[in-house]
């Protein structure tokens, strides 16, 4: 009987040593796989060295930097058909129709170009009748933008999109650079 009760509590002993290694272990392998820093993206490999966009030109790293977020770009246009497509199967609708119903944008009103031009008459130095096609073609432009931004942060909050290899800022390329340019244009103006 005192061999039983030893060779169980030898048992017990031994599983929870073994519990407690398997914990620790656990712990240091997520420490580790949380202080990784992040490696610089490599980009071609020349006489055995990696070289990264520390590694070329200026100039290269600028165009790489554009070709990323043209890629990005893309990527985003991709995810908004695919959108649209599947949108427009679940309502059958035809695609103009689910565009449409999606994205609502509506034409700018002629107080909003009124106002648009009010903000920035000192940039456009032209008569307002002149201009007046230009601004709502632009106010389109920037209310089709927002339209984009906004479908794209929803799939992205709801957890329908991702797109790889997500960007730092996760900002929306040039959309978000549209965007940008319009508030500091009327901010500016406000000034």
């Amino acid at each position: 009987m005192s061999k039983t009760r030893f060779d169980r509590s030898q048992f017990i002993m031994m599983f929870f040593a073994f519990s407690l290694g398997m914990v620790l272990s656990n712990l240091l392998g997520q420490s580790k796989a949380e202080s990784k820093e992040p490696v610089a993206e490599i980009l071609f490999t020349y006489k055995g060295v990696d070289k990264t966009t520390e590694d070329v030109s200026h100039t290269i790293r600028e165009k790489l930097s554009q070709l990323a977020m043209q890629r990005y770009g893309l990527l985003e246009r991709a995810a908004l058909e695919q959108y649209l497509y599947d949108y427009a199967a679940l309502e059958k609708l035809d695609l103009t129709q689910a565009g449409k119903k999606l994205f609502q944008i509506e034409e700018p009103s002629e107080q909003e170009v009124s106002d648009f031009f009010t903000q920035n008459m000192e940039k456009i130095n032209k008569p307002f009748f002149e201009v007046k096609s230009d601004i709502k073609k632009q106010l389109m432009i920037l209310k089709a933008a927002q339209a984009k931004k906004t479908a794209l942060d929803n799939l992205t909050a709801r957890g329908d999109l991702l797109i790889l290899p997500e960007r730092q800022a996760n900002d929306h390329s040039e959309t978000t650079a549209i965007i940008s340019a319009q508030a500091a244009a009327q901010s500016s103006a406000a000034d």
